[in-house]
C-alpha cells in the first residue's frame, strides 16, 4: 500500500483591519516544481505592460487553484471563490492574500500534544509526566 500525504489547508489571517471579517482558506502548493513556479511568477522582473499583465495572470490562475474556501461577496453576492472570482475581486484581495498565504506556509507548526498513555514519570524527579520542567538554577561562580 503507498503513502500519501494529507493536504495542508490554512486559514488566513491578515494585518489590515479592513480586512476584519474576511475568512480564506487555502491549501498548500503541491509540490516542489509548483513552489518554484510560483517563486518565479512572484519574483519575476516586469518592465512593460503586457509582462505586468501575464505576471498577475499567472498569480491569479496559481492562487485561485489553491482557494479552498472564502465568504466573500460582492453587493451581498458571494463570490466564486476560484481564479474567476479572484480577477473580479477588488484587487487589495489578491495583495493581501498572497503575503497572508505564504506566511501560512512557512511558519512552524504549533507542538503536537501530548499522546502518551505512560503513567509513569519519564523524569528524575519524580513529576507526572507532562508536567513543566524544573532546572535547577544557582548562580555561576566567579572566574579567578
Amino acid at each position: 500500500m503507498g503513502f500519501e500525504l494529507e493536504e495542508d489547508h490554512y486559514r488566513l489571517f491578515f494585518e489590515d483591519q479592513k480586512l476584519n471579517g474576511l475568512e480564506v482558506t487555502m491549501s498548500r502548493l503541491g509540490s516542489v516544481g509548483e513552489s518554484m513556479q510560483f517563486d518565479k511568477v512572484r519574483f519575476r522582473d516586469v518592465t512593460t505592460l503586457d509582462e505586468i499583465h501575464t505576471r498577475l495572470e499567472d498569480l491569479v490562475e496559481i492562487v485561485g487553484a489553491h482557494l479552498v474556501s472564502w465568504n466573500l461577496t460582492k453587493k451581498g453576492i458571494p463570490v466564486p471563490c476560484n481564479a474567476k472570482g479572484l480577477t473580479d475581486a477588488d484587487d487589495r484581495i489578491l495583495d493581501a492574500v498572497i503575503p497572508a498565504w505564504v506566511m501560512a506556509m512557512r511558519e512552524v507548526p504549533a507542538p503536537l500534544a501530548l499522546s502518551s498513555t505512560d503513567t509513569e514519570s519519564s523524569s528524575n524527579d519524580g513529576s507526572p509526566p507532562g508536567a513543566p520542567l524544573s532546572i535547577p538554577m544557582e548562580p555561576l561562580s566567579e572566574n579567578p
